[in-house]
Order: structure tokens, then sequence, then C-alpha cells
């Protein structure tokens, strides 16, 4: 049986956006300081081409962009797909054309060879999707079965997935995958936390479907957390709990059914061991609860919480976070990010100083992405394994500065 958990005292009502998390956190790419940077990096004004040719290519303007633990990807509107960062497991879609550590890596955007133009893409820790047609292709790492192919063992180049075909929005995690399509919700890989919803914590090598009440309109997958919005803008959560991210009582420690969050909801992120709710109400403001200690909840303070707390935000029209860290993006085009990223351990809204309003944002563990009004891509943080897409991997791996990862070839 379901459990329930009620949200008191918020009056809500807004429009939903496009509301969910991004990927999942990678311990092998931790953040560390480097020496200045020694190799000249790519001029702000100057656009970065993509690594591979596109004969014929349309429409270059960036669509959607997606980040994961360490990699990037991109929807341009002609449907091609283009991705960049490390590649250890094929994450990227092509071949890898660097060395970033002890990893393979692309630190420049290259094209994923695909049969047509994509309408979506999704993003796991080692993992890529595009929805074309009414298949889904995939590829990267599958040790846990997680792209859903029946079987483990890495995938490339992009393959068609049967079991995700008619799928409406796709998202991985650490070790799993869940898409979404007209009936519902499905997971597949993984299941250690419960991520799977089964009610136990055995792996699946097919995907399996999760009990919620239709129709779910959006959903959130974290590191082992996963979120999705359903009737009546409710809020269900399950898998990891450690502290408190999908269900107030902070017990068990792994939610292996849903639990359900009853208060309409514009928008939720689940990230590693924290998550946020977006309100549907006229100020659209946040709340958080969940592990705390860099700060990730944005209330000023680094005390975790099994209650929600709310950062001093509002106009929110989309949420993103990832591992330690939260960024929202508000009706203005502003991008505000707190937690431990690219804000390095803020534990309250910090506004990013981005050459322009934003109209879409992604974050990966250590690392977030925007796509701005002038059709860039500017991605920020710590850049060790390329997935900052501007081409540099000496010097300092921490980045604060939006770099451009990609424009419109000239």
């Amino acid at each position: 049986m379901r459990a329930v958990r009620v949200l008191l005292g918020i009056s809500i009502a807004l429009a939903a956006c496009n509301f969910g998390g991004d990927g999942a956190d990678d311990t092998s790419d931790e953040p560390s300081d480097g020496s200045e940077a020694t190799d000249e990096q790519p001029a702000d004004d100057d656009v970065i081409e993509p690594m591979v040719d596109a004969p014929g290519a349309g429409a270059c303007e960036p669509v959607e962009v997606r980040a994961a633990a360490s990699h990037t990807c991109i929807r341009v509107a002609d449907g091609r797909v283009l991705c960049w960062g490390q590649n250890s497991n094929g994450q990227i879609g092509s071949a890898a054309t660097a060395t970033c550590g002890s990893s393979s890596c692309n630190p420049r955007p290259t094209l994923v060879p695909l049969p047509g133009p994509a309408t979506g893409i999704g993003v796991g820790d080692q993992t890529g999707c595009a929805i074309v047609g009414s298949d889904v292709l995939c590829w990267g790492g599958n040790s846990f079965g997680q792209l859903g192919t029946g079987t483990a063992g890495n995938t490339l180049p992009p393959t068609v997935i049967p079991f995700w075909e008619n799928a409406l929005e796709l998202a991985g995690g650490a070790n799993f995958m869940c898409a979404r399509d007209a009936t519902g919700m499905r997971c597949v890989g993984g299941n250690d936390q419960g991520q799977l919803a089964t009610g136990n914590t055995g792996m699946s090598l097919e995907p399996v479907a999760i009990d919620l009440p239709p129709p779910v309109t959006a959903m959130a997958v974290g590191f082992k957390t996963v979120c999705a919005i359903v009737a009546g803008r409710d809020v269900e959560c399950w898998g990891a709990n450690t502290a408190g991210q999908t269900d107030q009582a902070q017990q068990p420690s792994v939610d292996a059914e849903p639990i359900s969050l009853i208060a309409p909801f514009a928008g939720v992120v689940a990230a590693e061991a924290h998550m946020c709710v977006v309100h549907d109400d006229d100020e659209r403001n946040v709340s958080c609860r969940g592990a705390n200690a860099t700060g990730q909840l944005g209330d000023g303070t680094r005390a975790s919480r099994s209650g929600y707390v709310q950062p001093d935000l509002r106009d929110v029209v989309e949420i993103r976070g990832n591992a330690d860290h939260t960024c929202v993006r508000t009706d203005n085009g502003d991008v505000q990010c707190w937690g431990a990223a690219n804000t390095r351990f803020a534990a309250s809204p910090v506004k990013i100083d981005l050459p322009g309003k934003a109209t879409a944002i992604a974050s990966g563990a250590f690392h977030d992405c925007a796509i701005l009004e002038d059709d860039t891509v500017r991605c920020w943080g710590y850049r060790g394994s390329g997935q900052l897409g501007n081409g540099e991997l000496t010097g300092s791996m921490n980045e604060p500065t939006p770099q451009l990862a990609y424009g419109c070839p000239d």
C-alpha cells in the first residue's frame, strides 16, 4: 500500500512547465583545484564548432540541454544531438578524441550518429538516449542493464531499445534509467536503494512499471532517488531516503514503494540526498529537504532537514539539481544556484553571471549548463573530464565563469 505524507500550510496554483532532475553523482570525477591554466582558452565571442562534419545540417540553434555526472548533451533545432565530456563507457555516443586523467573524453561537442532527427534526449550517469520518431536509441554504460537492452554490457553505437518505444521523456541515475510515456512510467537496472519501486531491492534487466496514479506529467531522476508529478500535481518519490529526502519520517533509509506528497506542485528535482519542489502558486517559490552539509537546501544553513525549508526565491520556471547542489531559472531569465558545485559551498542562492538570459538549464554532478537567448550554450563548474565543452583540459579544474560550449557555426 502506498504511504502518504501531507505537506501542510502551502497554497498553490501554476501551469506546469518542463521540470526535472539531471543525472547523478560520479565519485571518480570529484573536483579538485589545480594550478593556473596554461593553455589559451577560446575567446568569449568565438564559436566552437562540432568536432565532426554534419553534411546537410539545417537549423543549428540549441533547443534542449541535459547534463549527467561528467558529460553533457544538447539537441539542436534540426534534430541533431551533440555530446561532450567523459567517455569512459561510450556515454557521449561516439569515439573518444582525448584523455582526461585516466579516462577517455571528448572536450568539445561531438555529433552522435542517429538514423534521423531527435525530438528529445535524456542522460544518466554513464548513458545517453535520444527519441527518434517512435523509437528510442541509447548508448553508453550498461553494467546494470540500465539501458533496457535486456542484457548487461556497454552499448555503442546508439542502439534501438524496443522497451522504450513511444517514450516521451527519459532520464537516468547512478545505475538505472526511467522513461515516461502516455501510459505512465517504467524504470530498469540497479535497485539497491529501491529506485525501481518494486517493493524490494533486486535489480531488473527489463523495465518495470511504477505503480503511480495517472497521468504522470513529469519525472525527476536523481542519484538513486526518483520523483514524479502525478494526477492533481501531487509528487510521489521513492528510492534512497538516507537523509529524509523522500519521507519526512526519515525511516526507512530505503523507500521501495512511492511515497505521496499531497499538494499541487509545478516542478520537482531529485539529487543525491536532497530533493526540492516548485510550488504551483502565484509566487512559484521552492521548498527543499534532505541532506544539507554543503548548503544544497538553500536556506542559508548547513543543517539537514526532514521537513521542508524555503530558499529566498520566487518566479521559478525551471529547477535542476545533481549531487550536492541545486539550480533554478526564473521567469526573467536569471539562473541561481546553491550548494557544492559551481557556487562552491554557497548555502543560499547565488546568481550566475551569464552574458544573457537563459532559456533552459541542466545540472551535472559538479557542473551546470544553460542555453541562452543568443542560441549559445554556456557551462561552468568542474571541467576535468571536458564536460564544459570549451576544449580546455589543463590548469585549474574549477571554472566559475560560464564558458562557451556551443554556438551555431558561421
